[in-house]
């Protein structure tokens, strides 16, 4: 939570966006039948790569691009969100 001492938006795994997380949601999410919920995190992950690049992560508070450039499994996933 932005609430914790831990968190950093733009360290690993202490606060950014990734959007093979958000993927794993958004299929959570759809598989019980929150279709809305799971449609509204698929457009924000999408407008968020959509500004911002390939990158591995995100800051969660600006999108503000962080990691590696150009990164695989975000251009993998982004595909696999625009096409089912």
């Amino acid at each position: 939570p932005f609430c914790s001492a831990y968190f950093d938006p733009s360290r690993y795994w202490q606060g950014p966006t990734w959007v093979n997380t958000n993927w794993l949601i958004i299929k959570g999410l759809e598989n019980y039948g929150y279709k809305d919920e799971a449609g509204s995190l698929r457009q924000k992950t999408l407008e968020l790569v959509a500004k911002n690049g390939m990158n591995e992560y995100f800051n969660p508070v600006n999108g503000h691009p962080e990691g590696a450039p150009n990164f695989s499994w975000t251009a993998a996933l982004t595909i696999d969100l625009l096409k089912n």
